[in-house]
């Protein structure tokens, strides 16, 4: 993963601990309520020819529906509060990882509240990209629950990707920082999943099919979901 653009190369490396549980593998054929995840999310830079295999000529697409759309502020959105979720994982507790649990949508309320993003967006990343499960690993090696590059997850100051709380918070981040970028929902989801770069590349949704799916799932749910928060 990388993070803004194409010139974005100096990411400090992390290196997960031995120690750690046996993770889930996932891939790109896994399915959570129907819907592709794991696939190619928040790529990084050696994965550009896999993801980019259009010639430049390529033309970005549209999703008409999501075009110009816009994700709500923690204060206008309705979904302050999720309903619970509580999810188990291994904590690190300095000398060695003992089982844990915590309720995963308070962590969300509360980092969306300090992105001033609506958390129902954060919740719905989730979903399409783990199933809410924390020790999901991609094929490509994207981590946790929202699936980050080990890279990205160090350079967002994340030392452990499997800990819900910290995945959590390091991705709403990242989606926040590119949610500002953009203005635009379905730009924000597309560098989300295939790379600023490949955003910026194309002059919009690169044409390639897993991430016209991945705007057009996420996106969808959203604008079918949100509700403004009454006066």
């Amino acid at each position: 993963m990388y993070k803004y653009g194409l010139g974005f190369l100096a990411f400090l490396s992390l290196v997960a601990p031995s120690s750690a549980r046996p993770r889930i593998q996932m891939t790109g054929t896994e399915k959570s309520a129907g819907q592709s995840v794991n696939c190619y999310s928040n790529c990084v830079p050696h994965l550009r020819a896999r993801l980019m295999p259009q010639p430049r000529s390529a033309r970005a697409t549209e999703t008409p529906s999501l075009v110009g759309q816009t994700v709500f502020s923690y204060v206008d959105s309705a979904h302050q509060k999720l309903d619970q979720r509580l999810v188990s994982y291994s904590a690190w507790n300095g000398s060695q990882w003992t089982p844990a649990q915590v309720e995963l949508n308070a962590v969300i309320e509360e980092e969306a509240r300090r992105a001033n993003l609506d958390p129902l967006i954060i919740e719905i990343i989730v979903k399409h990209e783990s199933a809410f499960n924390p020790t999901a690993t991609s094929g490509v090696g994207a981590q946790g629950l929202m699936q980050l590059m080990p890279e990205t997850a160090s350079w967002l100051g994340c030392s452990n990707a499997y800990d819900p709380i910290q995945n959590v918070a390091a991705g709403t981040r990242y989606f926040a920082d590119l949610y500002r970028q953009y203005g635009d929902l379905s730009l924000a989801l597309a560098a989300y999943n295939a790379g600023p770069g490949n955003v910026a590349a194309y002059g919009g949704i690169p044409p390639i099919a897993e991430t016209q799916n991945y705007v057009a799932s996420i996106g969808g749910e959203y604008l079918s979901r949100r509700r403004k928060r009454s006066a």
